[in-house]
């Protein structure tokens, strides 16, 4: 799963990279650490990339300074530019230009977005005692409605933060979804609403 988003991260990165600062022109006392295409990378873009991909500041100053992540530092270099040389050959192919393509990019790039605003609205804190209780209560309902046996709270203590933490996600995608409709509100044409238009 955290590969999953690392991949993503760099991805996103790519393409806000590709657009911005890989593209403007570095300073000329900038370091050239790679070369794909016509584009340079320069030392500053690397560090950048790097601390843009570490929540901790000191976490990035490390990969990008101990020696002992040389070859992770190398291998995350190389991967990078794979992904540029895809999104090269992409663009010389036409595809920046195939609609089917635009649609395909525009939906990664809002799982991206829908993500990264998930994860700053999300909570650091763990949950409280009283909050795993509530979500046992809530769990225990529902499977008693139905029928089912219920465990001791103890029994599923080790599962219920787990639980906790998806409920939290589902309330704040919820509240996400809301605060887009209130301040973006879609007009649609009569022909075009759906049934809970």
């Amino acid at each position: 799963m955290r590969t999953n988003c690392s991949i993503m991260a760099i991805l996103g990165i790519t393409l806000t990279l590709a657009f911005t600062a890989c593209n403007k022109v570095s300073n000329d006392t900038d370091t050239v650490i790679a070369k794909i295409g016509n584009e340079k990378i320069t030392e500053s873009q690397f560090v950048e990339l790097v601390n843009a991909l570490f929540d901790d500041p000191e976490r990035g100053r490390e990969f990008l300074t101990d020696e002992n992540n040389r070859g992770q530092r190398n291998e995350f270099l190389a991967k990078y530019l794979e992904t540029k040389g895809l999104m090269l050959l992409a663009k010389d192919e036409g595809l920046d230009e195939d609609l089917k393509v635009q649609i395909q990019l525009n939906d990664a790039i809002t799982q991206v977005y829908a993500q990264a605003m998930l994860e700053r609205r999300m909570p650091d804190a763990e949950p409280t005692e009283e909050q795993l209780r509530e979500v046992y209560d809530e769990i225990a309902a529902m499977q008693r409605a139905m029928g089912g046996g219920v465990p001791p709270f103890a029994e599923v203590r080790s599962q219920l933060p787990q639980l906790w933490m998806q409920k939290q996600q589902q309330e704040l995608a919820e509240a996400l979804m809301e605060e887009i409709r209130e301040k973006y509100p879609p007009i649609i044409a009569d022909e075009y609403k759906t049934a809970d238009s």
